[in-house]
């Protein structure tokens, strides 16, 4: 037998096996994140030691933590379709087939998640197209969509993310700082997750494309989609790609959108809404972001209101300016932004359009401005030194792309940016209007715009005669000036859809002494509203006025996001609701409600005072509140109605002084909407209540031992 020694074994052999487990390692590592993860770690030391050491010790438990149990059967199809998303992403590589990502299957299973103390029935899947999602083989990113009358944070549907792929607190950041300039904002917040026993670290909450987001930011349900070039035909074709409600639910209306947006080959900026865009360019150019502008990543939402398309900001990821020059202005931006946007074509054009438009470059010099200035504010909230101390606990250089983010903030500011923001000869507010006046007796047959330097002036005793489904859109400001001996008559003469409709108008619009009839909801190539007269973002005060015989419309008047005042009218043979109040606050004083098919002030998120108002015969409610709202009721009288009235879904309701006859229920409170719970209703010294209905889980105290109390199962209306 011949013996081999230690030093015959081959010495290259040795170091083959070395190279091939250290390079099998370093896949690995690579593969799952921990290389990024050391590599930042490292970075973040040189960059910040302070920062780095202080966010080791400075570590917070999570304020939400979700139970989720899946059966082992179920955890096993989990698996499998990990696997086979992984090779998609191989086979895409291998053969650079774009195709190979769009849209593959994913499956959900079913499992029980447990919250605080409620027990949610829900479905879950793994989501993403690219493999930071799901590489990891133990910890993935989780997509659940709630089955049962339960909600989480406010929706039914969220993400559950691997913090990184998100930056931790990064776009929770973004958001915070375009909030206040009206964009749709997602909400982000670290979760504590657990499944089947076993801690899965901490989680990204994030908010799904759904009507939940959309209610959220106090908007009107409509389409979420995507924008898709459409290779299969003309380069200038596009795709809409709708997200939410789900293609087969889309209605007509929204069908024939879809259509429109798709058909809008030249004209698409037209649909735009520019002031939204400028914020995600700024956001574009603050970042040095070219993710969020790829039509994979921009989501767009379609605002029924305004006719807009406007964006929501997501999946941003930063990186380092560096800038050649002393000055940035916002030429400097333009030219940055031409290069982060050429994957995308719509909003290449977008910029192409407005390359040699002062006004847009020197509002695009201030929304960068505001938005730095909210950057601070944000960073300084309590909420993210809270979330930011949570995220410590998974990772001490979580804030690592923050700190990019705190470069280029800084570098701005560093950039003699105030000397381009301080030459504002190009951006001034010209305060002159052309006023244009109505007198007489005037026939409307087709839609006139009033534009925002624009005063529309109506006199005393002007007759205003709609036909042939024309409208009256105001974007400047309106002045009715009747008065109580020559009323302005505005009405509809041929059954056609006539509406008036003010959008972001300037000043205060002032409306006395008007009859409204026969006016119906916009209804306008697709573009349909809910009231016959709509205020969105308007500050409104009407007195004296009557509204009587609507033809078309769920309201009459509809008034939204908007400061508003009404005192002194009255409503007359309304179709559906008589005034729709959606996330605004006023009050509504000395007005008579009769004969209204269905409620007679509907309140939304809305924060409002009704006093000394007389309601009869009502389809539904007298007063309804919901979503949240904060409504105050005095001195009112409520007869002949179904419900006198209502709070629902987590509103306050303070009723007192008010008469009560012949109504089949003189109070409600239950929830209406699962993402939201059960109302709560105040009475004190009011009269004539006899029968009250609530929600199983809601309670009602009265002192008055002839009251009847009705509870129901499901008391939604």
């Amino acid at each position: 037998m011949i013996k081999l020694s230690k030093n015959d074994f081959p010495k290259s052999l040795l170091l083959f096996f070395f190279i091939t487990f250290g390079f099998i390692a370093g896949i690995k590592s690579y593969l799952l994140g921990y290389t990024h993860k050391y590599k930042h770690f490292f970075e973040a030391f040189q960059y910040n030691p302070t920062e780095t050491v202080h966010n080791f010790f400075q570590k917070s438990p999570p304020n939400d933590t979700i139970h989720f149990f899946i059966s082992n059967k179920n955890q096993l199809q989990l698996s499998r379709d990990r696997e086979r998303r992984i090779g998609i992403v191989l086979d895409w590589i291998a053969s650079n087939r774009k195709d190979t990502l769009l849209n593959p299957y994913k499956k959900e299973v079913n499992c029980n998640m447990y919250y605080k103390n409620d027990k949610i029935r829900a479905k879950i899947k793994i989501p993403g197209l690219i493999w930071d999602h799901f590489l990891h083989t133990k910890r993935t990113s989780l997509r659940i969509q709630i089955k049962d009358e339960n909600n989480f944070k406010g929706t039914k549907q969220f993400n559950l993310l691997k913090p990184e792929t998100r930056g931790y607190l990064f776009n929770y950041i973004i958001n915070e700082i375009t909030k206040q300039k009206n964009i749709i904002s997602i909400n982000y917040s670290p979760v504590q997750v657990m499944i089947n026993g076993k801690s899965m670290g901490i989680y990204l909450f994030e908010d799904f494309f759904n009507k939940y987001l959309i209610e959220k930011n106090q908007k009107k349900d409509s389409i979420i989609f995507r924008l898709y070039p459409n290779n299969q035909n003309s380069e200038k074709k596009r795709k809409v790609k709708v997200y939410h409600p789900s293609p087969k639910k889309l209605n007509q209306s929204q069908q024939g959108l879809v259509n429109n947006i798709e058909n809008e080959i030249g004209n698409l900026n037209n649909i735009l809404d520019r002031d939204k865009f400028i914020t995600l360019v700024s956001i574009g150019f603050i970042t040095n972001s070219w993710h969020q502008f790829h039509y994979n990543n921009l989501g767009l939402y379609y605002n029924t209101h305004t006719n807009l398309i406007e964006p929501i900001i997501r999946e941003v990821k930063p990186r380092e300016l560096t800038f050649n020059q002393e000055v940035v202005d916002g030429k400097e931006i333009l030219k940055r932004i031409k290069t982060l946007t050429g994957l995308n074509s719509f909003l290449s054009d977008f910029l192409i359009e407005n390359h040699n438009n002062k006004k847009f470059i020197k509002q695009l010099e201030h929304r960068t401005d505001e938005l730095i200035n909210n950057y601070d504010k944000a960073i300084s909230s309590k909420e993210f030194i809270n979330y930011d101390s949570i995220f410590n606990t998974e990772s001490i250089v979580s804030s690592w792309d923050l700190n990019i983010l705190k470069k280029n903030v800084s570098k701005i500011k560093n950039s003699f940016f105030d000397k381009a923001l301080n030459d504002d000869t190009l951006f001034f507010k010209d305060n002159k209007r052309d006023t244009i006046i109505y007198e007489g007796d005037l026939i409307i047959d087709k839609t006139i715009t009033i534009a925002t330097n624009e005063v529309l002036i109506i006199n005393p005793g002007t007759k205003l005669s709609f036909s042939k489904n024309a409208n009256l859109i105001i974007y400047g400001n309106i002045q009715m000036n009747g008065t109580e001996n020559k009323q302005i008559l505005i009405e509809n003469t041929d059954s056609s859809f006539s509406s008036i409709l003010s959008i972001n108008a300037n000043g205060t619009n002032k409306i006395s002494y008007v009859h409204f009839n026969r006016l119906s909801n916009l209804n306008k190539n697709n573009w349909i509203n809910t009231g016959a007269l709509t205020f969105y973002e308007t500050d409104i005060e009407i007195n004296n006025c009557n509204f009587t015989n609507n033809l078309n419309g769920d309201d009459y008047l509809n008034i939204v996001r908007s400061s508003f005042q009404i005192k002194d009218c009255n409503f007359n043979f309304i179709l559906n609701d008589a005034i729709d109040i959606d996330f605004s606050d006023g009050f509504i004083n000395n007005s008579n409600f009769i004969n209204i098919g269905n409620d007679a002030i509907d309140f939304s998120g809305s924060k409002s005072n009704v006093f000394s108002c007389n309601i009869t015969k009502c389809g539904d409610k007298a007063i309804s509140c919901g979503e949240i709202s904060d409504i105050k009721i005095e001195k009112c009288d409520i007869q002949s109605s179904y419900w006198g009235i209502v709070s629902k879904d987590l509103s306050l309701v303070n009723v007192s002084n008010t008469y009560f006859l012949d109504n089949n229920y003189d109070f409600g409170i239950y929830k209406k909407k699962d993402e939201f719970g059960i109302g709560k209703l105040i009475e004190q010294n009011n009269y004539g209540v006899k029968k009250v209905c609530i929600d199983q889980y809601g309670t009602y105290e009265s002192d008055n031992e002839k009251i009847q109390i009705v509870k129901l199962n499901n008391a939604k209306k």
